[in-house]
């Protein structure tokens, strides 16, 4: 049945801004192959490009922060244009509303603080455009996408844990961040790793590997840590259906990243999706928002236990997180000190409210709690991960959990799952 033309927004020329299927076809560009391709690549490149500039800045090529911007910028304005080549179609309706949002609010946000809110047009862009390219990939894409980083991130951590000075030479993290971020090597760092890598007394520690945290292809301990959370994710969307061989590589990658790494948080969210493998599919979506709410809830209560504690541990960082909510002012939550909370990029929730407002927080809310289809078994595995990962790392982190080496990564599966579609083996490269 054709659809009305009502339904379909009309440019000033007559023709429909939202293609129908057959108009797809006519005025396609690329091939379904080609748009596997691209569509395999983003996610990639987004996740590896730090590792490649900084092998690079190790060689002594002149790399810096415009470097960095330009790459994340061609990355976001490719994931656009392939999504206009191929056709905004009515599931695009979400995440050009979450953009559109963030937009809004980063517009608004500047004219308060007097400077540009490029943070929240990029974690706007980053979540929008890359559900977007999931949307139009297949799951032989995702799966593909997934064994090769994989295995890229476990050789690389083999390098790392096994021969540390020739991990160190080739990648030389300290620099690289010295060269695009400004942050330069502590003095008691001397290993040529990140700051964050040597652990400190009464860190948690799984005490199987003496060597420095490990960062692997991400050059920092946080975000390899998340891989391995939204590795784990993956396996418990697609274990079934991927082969042994690659069911094998994904999990040893993922226990050795996190032996390797220290990750508090990650393991939990590990063993949250192994448990709820089999938990997750049984719960009626009405329990997903409610859940998240209930995990704000327990956040607070364990705040306000103790909430001038100090330290490294769960007990402090929500602590830490706590105390700007508690000493900002009602102008907080409508943007009105954006930018002192640019300054504070690790204060988790009240950084994403600083930056995007109250509004951008409901926002995002709505959008990981509603659009996951959550009709079977992988599409509600990925819902409750999502929402665990998301607003659970939102707790004790921020930055990296907008880091596009990671949330590229995810938000890519989100719409994979979502659109759940499938080419002919004809049409997948």
């Amino acid at each position: 049945m054709p659809v009305p033309s009502y339904t379909r927004p009309l440019l000033p020329s007559g023709r429909s801004l939202v293609a129908r299927p057959k108009d797809v076809e006519a005025n396609r560009f690329l091939s379904p192959r080609a748009r596997q391709v691209i569509a395999f690549s983003l996610p990639m490149v987004a996740t590896c490009y730090s590792a490649l500039l900084a092998m690079l800045v190790a060689r002594g090529l002149p790399v810096n922060t415009a470097v960095v911007v330009a790459i994340e910028v061609s990355l976001l304005a490719s994931a656009g244009l392939l999504c206009i080549e191929s056709g905004l179609r009515p599931f695009d309706g979400a995440p050009l509303l979450l953009i559109f949002g963030f937009v809004v609010t980063a517009i608004i946000t500047t004219m308060i603080v007097g400077r540009p809110m490029i943070e929240t047009l990029r974690s706007g862009a980053i979540i929008g455009l890359f559900t977007m390219v999931g949307y139009r990939a297949t799951y032989a894409t995702l799966d593909r996408l997934f064994f090769w980083l994989f295995a890229i991130v476990l050789v690389v951590l083999a390098l790392e844990v096994f021969w540390l000075a020739g991990y160190v030479d080739v990648f030389h993290p300290s620099a690289f961040y010295a060269a695009t971020r400004g942050i330069e090597a502590s003095e008691y760092n001397n290993t040529g790793l990140f700051n964050t890598a040597t652990s400190f007394q009464g860190r948690f520690n799984f005490g199987i590997f003496s060597v420095p945290r490990t960062s692997s292809i991400f050059l920092e301990q946080v975000s390899n840590g998340n891989f391995a959370a939204i590795g784990a994710l993956y396996l418990a969307v697609r274990g079934k259906e991927i082969g042994a061989i690659r069911l094998l590589v994904g999990v040893v990658t993922i226990i050795f990243v996190l032996i390797t790494t220290n990750a508090r948080f990650d393991s939990l969210l590990v063993v949250a999706s192994i448990l709820g493998y089999w938990i997750f599919p049984l719960l009626p979506r009405l329990s997903l928002p409610i859940a998240s709410i209930l995990l704000f809830a327990v956040v607070v209560m364990i705040a306000t236990r103790d909430i001038n504690a100090m330290g490294d541990d769960f007990q402090g960082r929500v602590a830490f997180s706590a105390r700007k909510f508690r000493d900002y002012d009602a102008w907080f939550y409508l943007g009105f000190d954006a930018e002192q909370a640019v300054r504070e990029r690790d204060s988790g929730y009240s950084f994403f409210v600083g930056t995007t407002s109250i509004f951008g927080m409901i926002g995002i809310w709505l959008y990981a709690n509603f659009l996951p289809r959550m009709d079977d078994g992988p599409s509600r595995r990925l819902a409750w991960g999502l929402i665990l990962y998301f607003f659970g790392q939102l707790i004790v982190s921020s930055t990296s959990l907008l880091s596009i080496k990671t949330a590229a990564l995810l938000w890519f599966m989100v719409g994979c799952v979502r659109a759940h579609r499938t080419l002919k083996k004809s049409q997948v490269f």
